[in-house]
């Protein structure tokens, strides 16, 4: 009898390190594949915001590890300045600009009734694949998603204007004068 017991510790003992080792494996892979879909693909957007009447564009580089804001002076002798940076956490946000299809977009988009204002110019590379588009006084969708992610990660004096509904207005006024 003492062995009818012994031998039912040690299945019951057997099957409790079984299923511990199919729990195991199975949170493992579990967790294996919420780190795949945190994983983003490596790119570099940069957007520079321009300021021609004052010689200068700032150029905010962002990556799928971090974020960087440039100045740029466009005068004879003037550097290139860092003025921030900052290590960027995985995000679905940060995610989802990686995955813009930028090489949809046009080259440029331009409100043609306005010379000055808003210039914008994108650059993006994923891989071997560099795409840059230049808007003036234009809101467009997928560069405003960017922009505003940009927004959201930087301090305040160094957010860019953009406004949707501002550009969308002088646009509609620009094609009744047409």
């Amino acid at each position: 009898m003492a062995e009818t017991i012994d031998t039912q510790m040690n299945r019951s003992l057997l099957v409790i390190v079984i299923i511990s080792l199919i729990s195991c494996g199975r949170d493992k892979k579990q967790a294996n594949a919420s780190t795949a879909e945190k994983e983003i693909e490596p790119f570099e957007l940069t957007v520079t915001n321009f300021d021609y009447s004052l010689a200068y564009g700032i150029a905010y580089r962002i990556t799928h590890k971090d974020l960087r804001i440039i100045f740029k002076g466009e005068l004879e002798g003037e550097k290139d300045t860092t003025l921030y940076e900052s290590r960027l956490k995985k995000s679905a946000p940060l995610k989802n600009v990686g995955k813009i299809e930028f090489d949809k977009l046009n080259d440029r988009y331009l409100n043609p009734c306005i010379a000055d204002g808003s210039q914008i110019n994108v650059r993006f590379q994923k891989g071997e694949n560099i795409k840059s588009v230049h808007l003036s006084n234009y809101y467009q969708e997928d560069i405003g998603k960017v922009i505003y992610l940009i927004n959201q990660l930087v301090p305040s004096k160094y957010q860019i204007h953009y406004d949707k509904k501002e550009l969308h207005e002088d646009l509609k006024k620009c094609q009744l004068m047409e």
